[in-house]
């Protein structure tokens, strides 16, 4: 399709079009787009107007702090609704939460996390996510991280859950990595709706017992568990070593608008792209590289009395070819995608 600009309302001082992140309610309801940038300040889109409004102006315009600046719309968000859960934003800067129950117009900050981060050390809120009936269930959740030296990833993380509407929060996971990504899902075709969330350290064979996959809930952020998936992402070395020193700015989720019937769900990290068909039990990798990057050969005659030879790439799977039919499969689901050698079992 056509690419415009959408720039009308915002200028370059400060400068006010460092976004961030953007936000906008579900498919199907017709809501605000908001806009935070890394100098404290939320932007609403008017499109009546086709142009941005200034709504929160912080104040903050240490780049650094607000690197991590969030803006969330709730799911369902209903301009008429007399109900101010259907109205709700939430928006995240310097570890400050700020909340909205009018579509934007009056913020406050939160109760509980209000101290603004100044020091190195202090807390800041990575990312944060309503679940997609938060109008009914209240269900929101929020990451905090802070610096720890002691772990592999400088730092250390927090998962946070509220049932009561954003007005209360209890801590719910403890991860010796930042939660940089949060999501959540509609039901899916278990019956289940999520939230998901992924953590900065990639994993990798050096510290296979410290790493953590994508973290699911199915309770509205209350307990979490990756379910093992961490060796969905474990390649021949730690991806993490050959990618931008900024990966940690590269995370995020996208929901299949068919997720009820496919429940595939999309991870993007500076690594890889990733995918699940299952919910996020378990994640497989999209290739870029051509599948005929072989390193390894292998073939055998099976029980039909066809030649089949196997090889196997660097980072696409392997390779079936049926020498007999001419047919050729690849075998891209599971996480031997990088093969270094490949033997056939010699009862095939």
């Amino acid at each position: 399709g056509e690419v415009n600009e959408l720039n009308d309302g915002l200028t370059n001082e400060r400068p006010n079009k460092h976004a961030c992140q953007f936000s906008s309610p579900a498919k199907g309801f017709d809501g605000p787009v908001f806009m935070a940038n890394k100098v404290g300040e939320v932007w609403r889109l008017n499109r009546d107007l086709n142009s941005w409004e200034l709504v929160l102006e912080t104040g903050w315009f240490s780049r650094a702090a607000n690197d991590r600046a969030q803006v969330a719309v709730v799911p369902t968000f209903d301009a008429s609704s007399s109900n101010e859960n259907d109205r709700t934003v939430f928006a995240a800067f310097a570890g400050v939460l700020f909340v909205s129950r009018d579509g934007g117009d009056e913020w406050v900050r939160h109760s509980q996390f209000f101290e603004t981060a100044i020091e190195p050390y202090d807390p800041l809120i990575t990312s944060i996510a309503f679940a997609h009936d938060f109008s009914s269930s209240g269900n929101f959740v929020l990451a905090t991280s802070v610096l720890n030296a002691n772990n592999v990833s400088g730092d250390e993380g927090t998962l946070w859950n509220s049932s009561d509407f954003g007005d209360t929060f209890q801590a719910s996971f403890q991860s010796t990595s930042s939660i940089r990504s949060l999501a959540s899902s509609p039901v899916g075709p278990s019956g289940k709706q999520w939230f998901f969330a992924s953590v900065l350290m990639h994993p990798a064979f050096e510290y296979l017992n410290l790493s953590t996959g994508i973290l699911r809930s199915s309770d509205g952020g209350a307990t979490w568990s990756d379910y093992g998936s961490a060796q969905d992402f474990i390649r021949e070395s730690d991806a993490s070593n050959t990618v931008a020193a900024f990966r940690f700015l590269l995370h995020d989720f996208e929901v299949s608008p068919d997720f009820a019937n496919d429940g595939r769900i999309y991870f993007g990290r500076t690594e890889g792209l990733y995918y699940s068909d299952d919910e996020g039990a378990h994640w497989n990798r999209r290739s870029f590289r051509q599948v005929t990057h072989i390193r390894s050969v292998d073939s055998t005659i099976n029980s039909a009395g066809e030649i089949v030879a196997f090889a196997g790439s660097y980072g696409s799977g392997t390779l079936m070819h049926n020498l007999s039919s001419g047919k050729i499969t690849l075998l891209a689901k599971g996480p031997n995608s990088y093969t270094a050698d490949l033997k056939l079992s010699p009862n095939f």
